[in-house]
C-alpha cells in the first residue's frame, strides 16, 4: 500500500471529459491523452515485469550469437579435435541455451501481458463509464484501485484468458496460413544465398502484397476488438470470442484505421535500431558501439511493451466504448458491478 501511495498523480485530477462528444473528438483532446498517459504510468507495477522480461528475451539471442561469432573468429585455425570441441561445445550451448531462454522469457511475458492488458482494459472502461455517467473527475487513487482490482480479477481467471485466445487462434488459423504463405512469397526476391530467390512479376507481386495486407489487418482488427470486449463480457470464452469478431466487423472503419497506425508505429519503434544499422553498417563496428546498439534495441522493446502496448489497448477501448455499452450483458460490468 505504501508503494501505491508514492505513484505519481494520486492526488491530482487526471480525467475530466465531455461525453457529449464523439469518440474521435474525445481522442483528439489533450485532456484524454493526459489521462491516458497517467493511466499507463500508474499501471507500471503490473506492466514493468513483463516488459523487462520481453526486452531481455529479445536481446538474449543477439548477445549469445555475438559471443559465438567472437569465439569462432578467435580460432581461425584448429589444431586437432580438442580445439574444435573447445569452440563448438560452448558455441552450441550458447545458441541452444540462449534460444530456449529467450523463448521462455518472451512467452511468459506475453502470457502475463495478456492477463494484465485485459485487466487494464476492464479498469479503463469502468473508469470511463463512471466519469461519463456521473460527469465527475477521477484522481490517481481511483485509477490505481481500479487497475489493481481488474488485474487481480483476471489473474484469478487465467483459464478464461487461455480459452479466449486459443479460440482466437482457431478462428485466425486460415488467415494466418495465408499471411505466412504471402510473406514467404514476398520475401523471395530478397532472399540471400544459399536460399532460393524467387523473382516475381508485378501481376503476381501486387495481389500477393494486397492479400498479405488484408490478412494482417484482419488478424489485428480482431485482436484489437477482442481485448476490450473480453474485458467486460459476462459470457463464456467462446461467446466472448464471437462477440469480439462481430464487433471488429461492426466497427470496421475505426478499428482498421487504428490497426494501420498501430502496425506502422510499433514496427518503427521495434525495428528503428535495425533500420539504422542497415543504413549505416559502420555504426556496428567495434565492441562498444555494437553493445550500445544492443542496449538501445533492448530499450525499444521495453518501450513497446511498457508504454505502447497499454496505449494500444485503451485507445480501442475509447473507440469501442459506446458500442460495448449498448450490449445489455456488457453495460452493467463497465460501471463496476462484479462479474458472475
Amino acid at each position: 500500500m505504501e508503494d501505491e501511495a508514492k505513484l505519481p498523480g494520486k492526488d491530482e485530477t487526471v480525467l475530466q471529459v465531455d461525453d457529449r462528444r464523439g469518440a474521435i473528438s474525445i481522442l483528439l483532446t489533450a485532456d484524454w491523452w493526459r489521462f491516458a498517459h497517467a493511466f499507463v504510468i500508474n499501471a507500471r507495477p503490473h506492466t514493468m515485469k513483463p516488459a523487462v522480461m520481453f526486452s531481455l528475451g529479445v536481446s538474449l539471442p543477439i548477445v549469445c550469437y555475438d559471443i559465438v561469432a567472437r569465439l569462432l573468429t578467435s580460432h581461425p585455425t584448429y589444431n586437432g579435435m580438442g580445439d574444435v570441441l573447445a569452440v563448438i561445445g560452448p558455441s552450441a550451448l550458447l545458441i541452444i541455451g540462449g534460444s530456449l531462454g529467450a523463448a521462455a522469457l518472451v512467452l511468459i511475458a506475453l502470457a502475463m501481458d495478456l492477463i494484465i492488458l485485459t485487466g487494464l482494459a476492464r479498469a479503463f472502461l469502468q473508469l470511463r463509464e463512471q466519469a461519463g455517467l456521473n460527469e465527475a473527475t477521477l484522481d490517481g487513487a481511483a485509477v490505481i484501485a481500479a487497475q489493481n482490482e481488474a488485474v487481480k480479477h483476471f489473474y484469478a481467471k487465467k483459464a478464461y484468458i487461455l480459452a479466449l485466445w486459443f479460440i482466437y487462434t482457431l478462428f485466425m488459423t486460415v488467415p494466418f496460413v495465408v499471411w505466412l504463405v504471402c510473406l514467404v512469397i514476398l520475401a523471395g526476391p530478397f532472399m540471400p544465398p544459399p536460399f532460393m530467390r524467387i523473382d516475381l512479376p508485378p501481376y503476381i507481386f501486387i495481389p500477393v502484397a494486397i492479400t498479405c495486407g488484408i490478412t494482417t489487418l484482419l488478424m489485428t482488427n480482431y485482436a484489437v476488438a477482442l481485448m476490450p470486449c473480453s474485458a467486460v463480457s459476462s459470457r463464456g470464452a467462446t461467446k466472448a470470442a464471437v462477440d469480439g469478431l462481430v464487433l471488429s466487423l461492426k466497427a470496421l472503419p475505426s478499428v482498421t484505421l487504428f490497426s494501420v497506425l498501430f502496425i506502422i508505429f510499433s514496427s518503427v519503434v521495434d525495428n528503428i535500431i535495425d533500420i539504422i544499422v542497415m543504413r549505416y553498417p559502420e555504426l556496428a563496428t567495434g565492441d562498444v558501439p555494437r553493445y550500445i546498439l544492443i542496449l538501445l534495441k533492448t530499450f525499444c522493446s521495453w518501450i513497446l511493451m511498457f508504454y505502447i502496448l497499454p496505449f494500444s489497448v485503451i485507445v480501442p477501448c475509447e473507440l469501442l466504448r459506446r458500442k460495448l455499452m449498448t450490449d445489455a450483458e456488457l453495460a452493467p460490468l463497465a460501471v463496476g458491478q462484479s462479474q458472475p
